[in-house]
């Protein structure tokens, strides 16, 4: 799913955050990052789109 308009615009205030489509995650994104925070949503589909 796309991220929330209203999570792109507030999260630009942000310094250092970046915000990644589920479909678009990958293993980099996920190392590179001191912190991960994720929606149920995205969970379930990164696990749909993981699991054999």
């Amino acid at each position: 799913s796309q991220p929330d308009r209203a999570l792109l615009l507030s999260g630009r205030n942000i310094p250092g955050l970046k915000v990644v489509d589920s479909t678009q995650l990958n293993v980099y994104d996920v190392l590179d990052c001191p912190n991960l925070l994720v929606s149920q949503e995205a969970l379930d589909k990164l696990e749909e789109q993981l699991t054999p």
